[in-house]
C-alpha cells in the first residue's frame, strides 16, 4: 500500500507531515509513506524519517487553484514511477491512531463517508482518505483534473477538488465503498466510530464550544493542554499522539 500525500515546500505543512509520519509508523501502517512535494529545481525538500520524498517538478498554480497541485503531483508521480497496487491517498493533517488494512482492488475502490455532503442517487457522499487502485486512479486524473478546473472556475470554493472527485467518479461508472476511515474534527462521534485516522482540518473544542487547539495557531512543538476535555473522543486521541511526538521532538 502506498499511503502519499502532496504538498508544496512550507513551514506550515512540513511540522504536519513530521507529525502523518511519525503516526504511521506508531501505528504499525503496512507499505511506504511517500510525500510528492511540488518545488522548484533549487528547493530541494528534506529527507523526513518514515517517508520517501519525491520532488515533482513546479508548474504555475492553475488559474490559482494550489489545490489543483494534487492531483497533478498524483498524475506525474504515477507517469514516472508506476506504481500498482493500493494508494491511500491523504492529507498533510492527518494522523493515524491505528492502522487502515483494507486493500482496494481494481475498479473497487474505498472512501470516507462526506458526513454533510448531499448526495444524489448518482453521485455518492466520498472524500478521501480513500483508498484506490493504481490502475483506477490513473483512469480518473483526466476528469478530476477538468472537473477540478471546472468547478473551481465557476465557484472558487477551497473544497473544489472534493466535489471534483465524487462528480469525475460518476461520469466514470466508478463506484466506492463507503467505510470509516478518518474522523474529521468536528464530525459526530458516531458516525466515524473507531476510524483510524484523524483529520484535524478544523480547530478541536471542549464540551462549551471553546478551542482547545487550531492547527493554525499551533507552534511546534509545544505541549497541548486539556485534550481530556475534547467533545470527541477521537480528539482526545489526537492531542495525545501530537503532545508524544511533541515531548520526542523538545528533547533533540
Amino acid at each position: 500500500m502506498y499511503s502519499v500525500v502532496c504538498t508544496d515546500v512550507n513551514d506550515f505543512v512540513d511540522w504536519q507531515c513530521e507529525l502523518l509520519a511519525y503516526s504511521w509508523a506508531r501505528a504499525g501502517q503496512r507499505g511506504e509513506l511517500v510525500r510528492l512535494v511540488c518545488a522548484p529545481e533549487d528547493q530541494a525538500p528534506r529527507p523526513e524519517p518514515n517517508t520517501r520524498v519525491v520532488r515533482i517538478p513546479e508548474g504555475e498554480p492553475d488559474g490559482g487553484y494550489l489545490a489543483l497541485n494534487r492531483l497533478l503531483s498524483l498524475r506525474v508521480w504515477l507517469e514516472t514511477e508506476r506504481p500498482e497496487g493500493t494508494v491511500l491517498i491523504l492529507d498533510p493533517d492527518c494522523v493515524f491512531r491505528a492502522a487502515v488494512a483494507i486493500e482496494a482492488a481494481p475498479g473497487a475502490p474505498v472512501a470516507q463517508h462526506w458526513v454533510d455532503y448531499r448526495a444524489t442517487p448518482s453521485v455518492q457522499p466520498a472524500t478521501w482518505p480513500a483508498l484506490i487502485h493504481s490502475e483506477d486512479l490513473a483512469a480518473l486524473l483526466p476528469r478530476w483534473i477538468d472537473f477540478a478546473r471546472a468547478i473551481y472556475a465557476s465557484t472558487h470554493r477551497w473544497e473544489s477538488d472534493m466535489t471534483a472527485l465524487v462528480s469525475a467518479a460518476a461520469v466514470s461508472g466508478l463506484e466506492f465503498s463507503i467505510d470509516q476511515i478518518a474522523a474529521f474534527v468536528g464530525w459526530p462521534d458516531e458516525a466515524v466510530g473507531r476510524a483510524p485516522i484523524v483529520h484535524y482540518c478544523q480547530d478541536v473544542l471542549d464540551q462549551d464550544g471553546r478551542t482547545i487547539w487550531a492547527k493554525r495557531s499551533y507552534e511546534p512543538w509545544r505541549a497541548t493542554a486539556g485534550g481530556e476535555r475534547a467533545r470527541h473522543a477521537y480528539c482526545a486521541d489526537l492531542l495525545a499522539i501530537l503532545n508524544e511526538f511533541a515531548a520526542l521532538k523538545r528533547r533533540v
